[in-house]
């Protein structure tokens, strides 16, 4: 039996050594995380298939390679197969209980036997900072109430909402255990895990909109509005934004016009995406991305002359298109104004603020308002759960009661950490853009694009202290540490130019 072991895992390393096998890794997670989700989304069962499998999947890489650059596609992954049943009052399966044991077995001896080395997390203090930031509340927002007008009763906010008190500490473990147990060169199997989350997100949602189709709960794909299990639409429209310029990065990159092709049909994938997710964050930020990431490459490309073609063709199509079916793209183009930005518009009326913002505006005054509550709020904040908002279930004697987020990266961070929350904030903003200047031009002005385009995002939505993002940004920032250090090594540096 050892014997199959040992051959079973030569075989396995041998076939990484392959120019290829970062890519079938990737697509391999991504196809059982897409099945696993769609699964549980159409048959309404908690189905833990997926994440079985992945667990599994894991486990294995960490024994065989000993090196965690192989699960960044793994455990970037494993949050979309939470599917649509998913509920915090549902009962966990025995065999994902198992399966989360083993797999934090296997994390915690390939931590301990390769040894902690702070020199290696240059990112470390921005991280800190904000766990210590997102803790420190919860001594004095532990009783906080909403008062049902329903019900005509207090209610306290569910017990199991408290944990998010600690997802910045979740973040930060990402992050050290990344950052020491990735032990080659990881750029490439993050920027090729991200650019190819946008084809998951694009079907995931496409399942979505295609349900609510057939349930004649819409008959038109401007007026979708759904949940994932993992998160609103307006939340897919987020990680699609981030995506798309790893998908440029790889794109600019490519000398083969079939290879650039490939990348382009990705693009198109993940515009449908940000298409249908109805999120008017996500149409301003990917079409700021877009004609940005276009101009960039345009001067960035390997092979500048066929990127170019392929612009004016695109650009040609495009005038084509709308020359020839110009009634149903103007009827298109009015559909998505009138549902999607139309929002408190109405003609021979005031324009509402308040609904064009989505309650914005009302939203961040609360934040200021808890914040100046006390002297001890103001310097710590009033924490995550400083106000809670009810979620009908259906049931009027049935409310989920959870914490109210403010739909801003500085007013989500001024609530859970007040003054010293957004100073650890700036500091992680530093470790996060001052990491990228180690790098190559090309390397350095996709990332920037995608940080700049994020953190614009966070202005007006949800981004930091959120597991869909923050998860992807901790294992990125570990990957460009380690990436930093193999810089300093002279065969580190001639692989890496290549790449």
């Amino acid at each position: 039996m050892p014997d199959i072991l040992f051959s079973f895992r030569d075989k396995l390393k041998m076939l990484s050594k392959n120019k290829h096998f970062d890519d079938i890794l990737i697509l391999l997670i991504a196809f059982i995380t897409f099945i696993g989700w769609t699964l549980g989304t159409l048959t309404n069962i908690p189905l833990m298939l997926g994440l079985d499998l992945l667990i599994i999947i894991a486990v294995v890489l960490i024994l065989v390679f000993n090196d965690l650059k192989y699960l960044i596609p793994v455990i970037i992954y494993l949050i979309y197969n939470m599917a649509n049943e998913v509920d915090s009052g549902a009962s966990i399966p025995i065999d994902l209980i198992i399966g989360v044991i083993i797999f934090g077995a296997a994390i915690i001896y390939h931590t301990i036997k390769n040894k902690i080395d702070f020199s290696k997390m240059k990112s470390l203090l921005g991280f800190i900072g904000l766990a210590i930031a997102e803790i420190i509340p919860i001594i004095w927002a532990f009783n906080i109430t909403y008062f049902n007008n329903d019900l005509g009763v207090e209610k306290h906010m569910d017990l199991a909402w408290y944990i998010l008190y600690f997802a910045d500490l979740g973040y930060l473990l990402i992050y050290c255990i990344f950052a020491n147990g990735i032990k080659s060169s990881s750029k490439q199997m993050f920027i090729k895990t991200m650019s190819y989350l946008s084809i998951l997100i694009t079907l995931e949602c496409l399942v979505c909109v295609l349900l609510q189709f057939k349930n004649g709960e819409i008959d038109n794909v401007f007026d979708a509005y759904y949940w994932l299990g993992w998160g609103l639409c307006n939340e897919a429209g987020i990680m699609l934004c981030f995506s798309l310029p790893f998908t440029f990065y790889i794109l600019a990159k490519k000398k083969n016009v079939l290879d650039m092709l490939i990348y382009v049909g990705i693009i198109l994938i993940t515009g449908v995406g940000v298409l249908i997710t109805t999120s008017r964050g996500a149409y301003l930020i990917f079409a700021l991305e877009f004609v940005s990431l276009v101009i960039l490459t345009f001067f960035k490309a390997e092979n500048k002359k066929a990127f170019r073609i392929m612009v004016y063709v695109m650009i040609g199509l495009v005038v084509l298109f709308v020359l020839v079916f110009h009634n149903k793209v103007f009827s298109l183009v009015e559909s998505l104004f009138n549902k999607v930005f139309g929002t408190g518009i109405n003609e021979g009326e005031a324009i509402d603020v308040s609904k064009i913002s989505n309650r914005r505006f009302e939203l961040w005054s609360m934040a200021g308002e808890y914040t100046r509550e006390s002297w001890y709020k103001l310097l710590f904040g009033p924490g995550f759960a400083c106000d809670i908002e009810p979620q009908e279930s259906g049931i009027i004697d049935n409310w989920v009661y959870g914490p109210q987020v403010f739909h801003s990266l500085i007013f989500e961070t001024m609530a859970i950490g007040g003054v010293f929350g957004l100073l650890a904030l700036t500091i992680h903003m530093a470790d996060k853009y001052l990491r990228i200047t180690l790098f190559d031009k090309h390397t350095l002005w996709y990332f920037l694009i995608a940080y700049i385009s994020l953190d614009l995002y966070g202005l007006i939505d949800n981004t930091y202290h959120m597991y869909y993002f923050m998860i992807p940004l901790a294992i990125g920032m570990a990957s460009l540490d380690n990436d930093a250090n193999y810089l300093m090594i002279p065969y580190g540096r001639k692989e890496m130019e290549r790449w």
